[in-house]
């Protein structure tokens, strides 16, 4: 036979098993005389290998993409996890720390404030109102204005003072002692003591967080020792 049936190199195992019968029937029929197939039959069957091998070449293909997708997705899901966990770590320690902080400003009996200093709105807890004499409600939400009202003339000037000098970078902190007034009109020594937390973008200051303590007490022994003290001093 002159006629060349062989067929493409093909790498599937499958395509080469049946490839190497065709040659091996052609030879035998070639050699022997036994016509166990004809032309157009052997034909038919390379052509049929051929066709079977576009299609494994193509499943071959549509795997390939199936096991990248699934590796893809699994790297996903992978992530996704670890994000859910780090996020979960993130919301546990910060509950942890507002606990330590509640328990702290608790134990020390200590208020607190937000000043939004664009707006100028006051965000105060429920120990800042007892210190004055306000029920949380009535004082927060507020405006700054509204405690500069209470605060006493002459210290009025002074904390806004050192205010000042530690928003333009002079102080490392915002610390004051000054007079507030009592809803029931007597004045309250309060230790004022704020921080800077956020700038808007061009760098300004956006928002202060601080806190407010009752020094009412310490403020009276000291007056009674500086009263005390003279009398010591002549006596001796």
């Amino acid at each position: 036979m002159n006629k060349d049936y062989s067929t493409k190199n093909y790498s599937s195992e499958a395509a080469v098993i049946l490839r190497n019968t065709i040659e091996w029937l052609m030879e035998k029929r070639v050699v022997s005389g036994d016509a166990y197939f004809s032309e157009i039959e052997m034909l038919k069957l390379i052509r049929e290998l051929e066709m079977c091998q576009v299609e494994l070449e193509m499943l071959d293909e549509q795997l390939t993409d199936a096991r990248a997708a699934r590796q893809q997705d699994a790297e996903k899901r992978y992530h996704s996890d670890t994000f859910d966990d780090r996020q979960q770590q993130l919301i546990e320690k910060c509950r942890r720390s507002n606990e330590r902080l509640e328990c702290i400003l608790k134990a020390t009996n200590t208020g607190t404030w937000e000043w939004n200093i664009q707006t100028g709105e006051m965000i105060y807890n429920g120990r800042s109102g007892e210190i004055i004499g306000y029920r949380l409600d009535k004082i927060s939400p507020g405006n700054i204005s509204a405690l500069q009202n209470l605060v006493h003339p002459d210290d009025m000037k002074r904390s806004a003072e050192l205010l000042g000098r530690y928003i333009v970078g002079e102080l490392p902190t915002y610390a004051c002692e000054c007079r507030i007034k009592h809803r029931q009109g007597h004045w309250v020594w309060v230790q004022v003591c704020g921080c800077i937390i956020t700038r808007t973008a061009e760098g300004r200051p956006l928002t202060m967080f601080g806190t407010y303590t009752d020094i009412t007490e310490r403020k009276k022994n000291e007056s009674q020792r500086e009263q005390v003290t003279p009398s010591l001093q002549r006596a001796l």
